[in-house]
């Protein structure tokens, strides 16, 4: 079970660093996952619900 499990992460990883470097050479507006989640974390309407709790 743990082979199987390393060998996803192993996959999502390089799938992602390969995902990562295509986007930075076509030289589009690129934004990476966390500049994203920061992004979404400290928009207001994020913030609304997490006070609530």
């Amino acid at each position: 079970m743990r082979k199987n499990l390393a060998i996803v992460v192993i996959l999502v990883v390089a799938s992602y660093l390969v995902g990562v470097e295509s986007a930075k050479s076509r030289g589009k507006n690129y934004e990476d996952l966390r500049h994203q989640i920061e992004r979404v974390w400290k928009t207001s309407k994020a913030k609304k619900p997490r006070r609530r709790r």
